[in-house]
């Protein structure tokens, strides 16, 4: 699956799961939690490939279990050797 696709699969994910998503030029990357929500920040000067590798890495955090998820995105968070 090609990077592009994997951000805006994720980024839709995110979107259904109530996480906020928040880009900045100059902020990290990565899930938190700001007054009690969850809160996905993108440093915007990140390719498209830096962005896929980033939420995989913070998704795989998140218990998506009963949540639809296309086959090869599925595949990719439950992989642990993409790191």
């Amino acid at each position: 699956m090609e990077p592009g696709r994997i951000k805006s699969e994720l980024i839709e994910l995110a979107g259904r799961l109530g996480i906020e998503i928040r880009y900045s030029p100059i902020s990290p990357s990565g899930l938190c939690t700001v007054k009690g929500k969850q809160v996905l920040y993108i440093n915007s000067s990140l390719d498209s490939h830096k962005t896929a590798d980033m939420l995989i890495r913070e998704f795989r955090q998140i218990d998506i279990e009963g949540i639809y998820l296309l086959p090869g995105l599925r595949a990719l968070l439950e992989n642990n050797n993409n790191d």
